[in-house]
Protein backbone atom coordinates (compact mmCIF):
# COMPACT_ATOMS: atom_id res chain seq x y z
CA UNK A 1 0.00 0.00 0.00
CA UNK A 2 1.35 3.39 -0.54
CA UNK A 3 1.31 5.93 1.92
CA UNK A 4 -0.79 9.17 0.95
CA UNK A 5 1.50 12.87 1.65
CA UNK A 6 0.61 14.27 4.82
CA UNK A 7 -1.31 17.42 4.88
CA UNK A 8 -1.96 20.27 6.77
CA UNK A 9 -5.80 20.79 7.70
CA UNK A 10 -5.47 24.03 5.76
CA UNK A 11 -4.44 22.09 2.37
CA UNK A 12 -6.66 19.41 2.98
CA UNK A 13 -9.12 22.16 3.24
CA UNK A 14 -8.15 23.86 0.13
CA UNK A 15 -8.13 20.61 -2.05
CA UNK A 16 -11.28 19.42 -0.82
CA UNK A 17 -12.62 22.80 -2.13
CA UNK A 18 -10.67 22.21 -5.15
CA UNK A 19 -11.57 18.32 -5.78
CA UNK A 20 -15.65 19.24 -5.15
CA UNK A 21 -16.52 22.34 -6.87
CA UNK A 22 -14.67 21.03 -10.42
CA UNK A 23 -17.23 22.62 -12.21
CA UNK A 24 -15.96 26.15 -11.14
CA UNK A 25 -14.28 28.49 -13.60
CA UNK A 26 -10.79 27.24 -14.39
CA UNK A 27 -10.10 31.03 -12.98
CA UNK A 28 -11.62 30.70 -10.02
CA UNK A 29 -9.90 26.75 -9.68
CA UNK A 30 -6.35 28.68 -9.87
CA UNK A 31 -7.11 31.14 -7.10
CA UNK A 32 -8.40 28.11 -4.79
CA UNK A 33 -5.10 26.09 -5.91
CA UNK A 34 -2.86 29.09 -4.82
CA UNK A 35 -3.83 28.92 -1.46
CA UNK A 36 -1.88 26.26 -1.01
CA UNK A 37 0.61 26.16 1.26
CA UNK A 38 2.92 22.95 0.58
CA UNK A 39 4.86 21.88 -2.36
CA UNK A 40 3.36 18.37 -2.37
CA UNK A 41 -0.22 19.39 -1.83
CA UNK A 42 0.33 22.07 -4.43
CA UNK A 43 1.30 19.17 -6.65
CA UNK A 44 -1.85 17.60 -5.46
CA UNK A 45 -3.59 20.45 -6.74
CA UNK A 46 -1.83 20.50 -10.15
CA UNK A 47 -2.94 16.80 -10.56
CA UNK A 48 -6.61 17.76 -10.23
CA UNK A 49 -6.92 20.59 -12.07
CA UNK A 50 -4.91 18.80 -14.87
CA UNK A 51 -5.24 14.82 -14.80
CA UNK A 52 -2.46 14.71 -17.77
CA UNK A 53 -0.15 15.94 -15.20
CA UNK A 54 -0.45 12.93 -12.85
CA UNK A 55 2.03 10.35 -13.91
CA UNK A 56 4.51 13.31 -13.59
CA UNK A 57 3.97 13.53 -10.03
CA UNK A 58 5.55 10.65 -7.21
CA UNK A 59 3.23 7.40 -5.78
CA UNK A 60 2.46 9.14 -2.66
CA UNK A 61 1.35 12.42 -4.78
CA UNK A 62 -0.59 10.31 -6.72
CA UNK A 63 -2.05 8.49 -4.14
CA UNK A 64 -3.08 11.16 -2.67
CA UNK A 65 -5.32 12.60 -5.76
CA UNK A 66 -6.80 9.17 -6.13
CA UNK A 67 -8.13 9.43 -2.74
CA UNK A 68 -9.49 12.52 -3.30
CA UNK A 69 -10.72 11.23 -6.40
CA UNK A 70 -12.77 7.99 -4.72
CA UNK A 71 -14.11 11.01 -1.98
CA UNK A 72 -15.87 12.82 -4.55
CA UNK A 73 -17.46 9.76 -6.03
CA UNK A 74 -18.24 8.70 -2.84
CA UNK A 75 -20.37 11.86 -2.07
CA UNK A 76 -21.64 11.86 -5.29
CA UNK A 77 -23.09 8.60 -4.31
CA UNK A 78 -24.70 9.50 -0.99
CA UNK A 79 -26.06 12.23 -2.72
CA UNK A 80 -27.84 10.50 -5.03
CA UNK A 81 -29.19 8.10 -2.32
CA UNK A 82 -30.56 10.76 -0.22
CA UNK A 83 -32.29 12.31 -3.30
CA UNK A 84 -34.19 9.17 -4.04
CA UNK A 85 -34.75 8.79 -0.17
CA UNK A 86 -36.61 11.92 -0.10
CA UNK A 87 -38.47 11.09 -3.68
CA UNK A 88 -39.80 8.34 -2.39
CA UNK A 89 -41.34 9.51 0.46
Amino acid sequence: MVTMIELTPHDAGVLSRLVQFHGLPIERRLEILNEIESPDARQVGEAVLDPAKLSEFSEPVRATVNRYQEWLENNKRLARRRRRAIRSR
